[in-house]
């Protein structure tokens, strides 16, 4: 994942002001059921190792003069099994009021009103003809306004393989950029009490349990 071009200690000096925790997630899906997810936490430039699914893995994330991170995961020993992803999650501190985006597919975390109904969405009903008809979108991907919250696509979904935010009290928004990959997932999850949210680049991309049309 990458941000716009900065030099190594501008890029290092943004990722510390956005407060972004790296973590490694390495789950075990069976078709789109979460069975299992193992967490690493990561240092920028420091090998880890670990064992998740009965695999001893080797982690290791850098960062270049490009403003790009990497992370590397290599099975170091164990026998592979299918339905295994990894994801590169950035933790940050968060707010109820964080701007989230994806480009053509999220804005501002689509906390809308929501209405069950196909897309694209239509003028159907006389009480909608008002100048005051809060924004309100079909049930796509989107951010809840209260309890759990959670959304999920595919880089194919969107316009580029990146999810930007912005939290309030902060001078800067952060975008993060993933290769050109149809099949990255993009996922960003909320605590309940939106003190925490995480961000996660996955590959191979998975919506679990999850499923929309367009």
């Amino acid at each position: 994942m990458s941000s716009p071009a900065y030099s190594l200690d501008q890029a290092h000096d943004l990722f510390q002001r956005a407060d972004i925790r790296w973590r490694a997630a390495i789950t075990r899906h069976v078709d789109a059921t979460v069975i299992d997810t193992q967490w690493c936490d990561l240092i920028l430039g420091e090998a880890q190792e670990a064992m998740a699914m009965g695999l001893a893995w080797r982690l290791l994330v850098t960062e270049t003069s490009a403003g790009c991170v990497t992370l590397d995961a290599t099975v170091i020993s164990g026998t592979q099994v299918a339905g295994i992803t990894v994801a590169l999650v950035s933790a940050i501190p968060w707010h109820a009021d964080a701007w989230v985006g994806i480009p053509a597919a999220v804005y501002a975390g689509n906390r809308f009103d929501v209405r069950d109904e196909g897309y694209p969405p239509m003028f159907t009903q006389a009480a909608d003809a008002r100048a005051d008809l809060p924004i309100t979108i079909t049930p796509v991907p989107r951010l809840s306004k209260t309890g759990a919250s959670a959304l999920h696509l595919l880089a194919g979904d969107a316009a580029a393989p990146a999810v930007g935010w912005w939290v309030p009290g902060r001078a800067e928004g952060v975008w993060l950029l993933g290769p050109a990959d149809a099949t990255l997932g993009i996922r960003v999850e909320e605590d309940d009490d939106r003190r925490e949210a995480r961000i996660w680049l996955q590959s191979p991309g998975v919506r679990p349990d999850k499923r929309y049309r367009i």
